[in-house]
């Protein structure tokens, strides 16, 4: 019997007709355990694994298994997003809050630079960098290498310009060359005459404009050719001079002209032998007046 519903006993059989107009639609059938609904169109509801957060339909945050994309950013409002391994589209924001892992964080890059990280500091329990806008990383801790004597700090094709420091303490280097130098021939000479055999490079000019020492001239222990972190010494010229070499920085090809240098440590030391060596000298003239 179809009609409407009044007081009283229904005493037969009948069906009870609704609107299947919006809102008024059973739930649907199907679906799994830890499932939801969404609305899929007006007044229609359906079951799916992903969430959807969001009025734009362009700006969405779905969840496809253990993978959370974004369709242009995710915003992290002081909330944690735990559990698994998730993936992001995007950007990811952290407006009111911290973003947090205790695990790796990999980034595909910023403005073209796969692999990089765009952040004003970088902290730690003890210290950190400030990236500052007067064009400068700014340490606040020790800056200290994982182990002693293992790395560098520059190399002969990307050197520093200019080090500014209140004291250079050298850890075990200072040699004794009281039984001789080694020149470049070969040959074994004092202290004083090692310094004597340097000679001005024939055509180069120091930064400040005066002749440069020529440095394939200075003793062997102190001269050193261009060459990579790993020893491996850069092709020169038909001058005898390190050419220049190519290399991919931040995905773009940067020229560079490697320098020999002349490792400063031993000269500083065959300075003093030759001091030492001149004072002796001196001594016995003394004692001859």
């Amino acid at each position: 019997t179809s009609g409407a519903i009044s007081g009283g006993t229904i005493t037969s059989t009948g069906t009870i007709s609704h609107s299947t107009a919006d809102g008024y639609i059973h739930l649907p059938s199907s679906g799994s355990t830890y499932q939801s609904l969404r609305n899929s169109s007006s007044g229609t509801a359906a079951w799916t694994s992903n969430l959807y957060v969001g009025a734009n339909a362009s700006y969405y945050l779905y969840l496809n298994g253990t993978v959370i994309t974004a369709s242009a950013g995710m915003y992290l409002n002081g909330n944690s997003v735990t559990n698994g391994t998730h993936t992001v589209v995007g950007e990811v924001y952290a407006s009111n809050g911290s973003l947090q892992t205790t695990g790796n964080v990999y980034t595909g890059g910023y403005n073209g630079q796969a692999g990089s990280v765009n952040c004003a500091v970088v902290s730690g329990a003890n210290g950190g960098f400030t990236f500052s806008g007067a064009g400068r990383v700014e340490v606040n801790n020790h800056f200290d290498p994982s182990g002693g004597g293992s790395y560098n700090t520059g190399g002969s094709a990307r050197y520093w310009n200019d080090v500014s420091y209140k004291t250079l303490t050298d850890r075990g280097c200072l040699g004794w060359f009281d039984e001789g130098v080694e020149l470049q021939n070969g040959a074994i000479v004092s202290d004083t005459e090692a310094i004597k055999a340097i000679k001005k490079h024939p055509t180069k000019l120091t930064v400040y404009g005066m002749p440069m020492i020529d440095y394939r001239s200075l003793p062997k222990v102190s001269y050193k050719p261009a060459a990579d972190h790993d020893g491996v010494k850069f092709l020169r010229d038909k001058d005898d001079e390190p050419i220049e070499v190519k290399e991919i920085v931040d995905g773009k090809e940067v020229i560079s002209k490697p320098q020999d240098g002349a490792e400063m440590t031993s000269i500083f030391s065959i300075m003093l032998g030759a001091i030492k060596e001149l004072t002796l000298k001196v001594e016995k003239l003394e004692k001859k007046v």
